[in-house]
């Protein structure tokens, strides 16, 4: 049996309590985030907009990325969401804190994990990896000055790997080129961990993996996000992230993610879901956008299914 959206044969009425969480980035990294939060919250719904438009907003310009990030705030609660995810680093740093102020919804944004880096790695460094605004903009310059008292931390901008990820090319020989480039400097031995501080480098860990001693932790900023967004919205977590590993997980041009085989089922337009052959669980919806417009086309879909494939494998 097929089960789309968040609904269960057995439970319609837990759909009133259904919360709509808006989720944006400038392009894929977001997926994530959303990505963690399908796990971690699969009986909620989302709406996902990447604006690949105005990507990347890492080597923008930091009023442009205001401009871009109230924009997105906007249109997502147009279309209903009742909290919003700013799943960039970049658009966090420049503009979290007026978007709150302009906006009486909750908002949750990215924070590189300097403080559990630093409780994590006793005695050895941390790097922070971080497109260029995150790096100079001050909200990361806090974080250090308030957790990393015996400056064991650094940072250092990757703004190429923004845009090797939305060309799908993680673990080529020109993105171990350009690694090689950024740490020629970095004595690789020194760090106990590395934070992503940008979503969209998720995608890079066994890439990066590559370069560090097997002892070093590589972790970022997704799970506390999530874990964040629950509270302010009184959401309720699984203890156990919900598998997204389903055999034969396949994104449909209806735009609705389903199994082989599963019976054929009239989803929505734009809706993504994924199929799980127990008719008791909750999984999430989804509905993707790209700039403000509804993702439709096939070729989309399979990229955003070949990136969930890639989480899975390198989670």
């Amino acid at each position: 049996m097929t089960v789309r959206g968040n609904e269960r044969p057995d439970d319609f009425g837990d759909k009133m309590k259904q919360k709509t969480i808006g989720i944006f980035d400038s392009g894929i990294g977001g997926l994530t985030v959303l990505y963690e939060a399908m796990r971690r919250l699969p009986g909620e719904r989302f709406l996902f907009d990447a604006d690949t438009e105005h990507a990347p907003y890492g080597t923008k310009e930091e009023a442009q990325v205001s401009r871009y990030a109230d924009a997105q705030v906007r249109f997502l609660l147009e279309e209903g969401a009742e909290g919003i995810v700013v799943a960039c680093n970049t658009a966090t740093a420049v503009a979290i804190e007026d978007l709150r102020a302009r906006y009486h919804v909750p908002i949750v944004g990215m924070e590189p994990a300097v403080k559990p880096a630093l409780q994590m790695a006793v005695g050895q460094r941390v790097l922070v990896l971080a497109t260029p605004i995150t790096v100079r903009e001050k909200k990361l310059h806090h974080l250090l000055e308030k957790y990393d008292e015996d400056h064991r931390a650094d940072s250092l901008a990757m703004p190429g790997l923004v845009d090797f990820a939305e060309r799908e090319e993680f673990d080529s020989v020109a993105v171990k080129a350009y690694l090689e480039e950024r740490f020629s400097t970095l004595h690789p031995a020194e760090y106990g961990v590395v934070v992503l501080g940008c979503t969209h480098f998720g995608y890079f860990r066994p890439a990066l993996r590559s370069f560090f001693a097997k002892e070093t932790q590589i972790i970022d900023g997704n799970a506390g996000t999530i874990r964040q967004l629950a509270r302010v919205m009184g959401l309720s977590m699984t203890e156990e992230p919900f598998a997204s590993r389903i055999p034969g997980f396949r994104a449909s041009s209806a735009g609705a993610a389903s199994a082989e085989g599963a019976s054929k089922g009239g989803a929505s337009t734009g809706v993504a879901s994924l199929a799980v052959p127990s008719p008791k669980m909750t999984f999430p919806q989804v509905i993707y956008f790209r700039s403000g417009k509804k993702v439709q086309e096939q070729e989309t879909l399979d990229f955003y299914a070949r990136l969930y494939r890639r989480l899975d494998q390198i989670s």
